[in-house]
């Protein structure tokens, strides 16, 4: 549903332009930031963090090692900033007949991973997949259920600011 959730985005935020709204039930002072469908006090940036979630698909369980990217919006050719428990980046996912290219780059603090999870055009496909990280191969083993695709590493590894992860497949 991104149509109806952009437009709902859209209106709220349209109704908060920064100017001051003295006496509208806005906090002290008319705190043009005080968005009361947000639970009022700053909670805006907290609700656009769900709409960047829900849009690249993430799945992160950082004691596993494990993090993924099912992208709503664009899956074909999508790119959108991450977060993870020890570090943030870029992932960039690209589509084409029948290969699927993955890239997280780590721009700030470090990844230690096990698994990735991607999501595939279609349900039923056997995919190959190799993986890089930092340019380095990582033996993975390859579990395609449904539309994901899972790759287990067969040993954690971390993957440094400066660095990236790239996965390859095709079926």
């Amino acid at each position: 549903m991104l149509g109806p959730a952009r437009q709902i985005v859209k209106t709220a935020r349209g109704r908060y332009d920064g100017r001051l709204r003295v006496g509208l039930n806005s906090g002290p002072g008319g705190n043009p930031f005080n968005e009361l469908e947000c639970g009022k006090f700053y909670a805006r940036a907290m609700s656009s963090w769900g709409l960047l979630i829900a849009s690249q698909g993430q799945v992160v369980d950082g004691p596993r090692g494990l993090l993924g990217f099912r992208p709503r919006w664009q899956p074909a050719d999508h790119r959108s900033f991450f977060t993870a428990p020890e570090g943030w980046g870029l992932f960039s996912q690209q589509r084409a007949a029948q290969t699927q290219s993955e890239r997280i780059e780590v721009r700030y603090g470090q990844l230690r991973l096990r698994e990735l999870v991607f999501a595939l055009p279609a349900t039923g496909l056997q995919p190959k997949a190799t993986v890089t990280a930092g340019g380095q191969p990582v033996p993975v083993t390859v579990t395609a259920t449904g539309a994901d695709v899972r790759l287990t590493a067969a040993a954690p590894f971390v993957v440094p600011a400066g660095s990236d992860v790239r996965v390859e497949m095709g079926w």
